[in-house]
């Protein structure tokens, strides 16, 4: 299972999950995501997609978030960093967003969560 997280330390108002076919491992992750998010106030759509490689391309659109938020290239400065440099930086606040692909599982992914939303 692979999550697409996307950390802001502005408030998020709703988020967006692609997951794969209903009933699915990716479905059920993304509905116990949903939960959690929707316990602090976030709200969240699943999108069910049958063929799960085309979340990936969605991925490359991540400008319409950015957007949401006042992100653009005049405005931001892209740096790219490991996951470990990546957490370290956000934790500290050299930086203000990460992208990143990893399994849910992932102790730094999970480190990253106790930053909080």
């Amino acid at each position: 299972m692979f999550l697409v997280f996307l950390y802001l330390r502005v408030p998020l108002r709703h988020i967006v999950i692609e997951a794969g076919s209903k009933g699915g491992s990716f479905d059920t992750t993304a509905l116990l995501l949903k939960n959690r998010l929707e316990e602090k106030c976030i709200s969240v759509s699943i999108i069910n997609r049958e063929e799960t490689l085309g979340i990936i391309g969605n991925v490359n659109r991540a400008n319409i978030v950015l957007d949401e938020y006042g992100i653009t290239p005049e405005s931001s400065t892209y740096v790219e960093l490991s996951l470990r440099q990546m957490a370290d930086a956000l934790s500290h606040g050299d930086i203000d967003v990460g992208f990143f692909l990893q399994p849910t599982n992932n102790k730094i992914v999970a480190e990253i969560g106790t930053y909080g939303i």
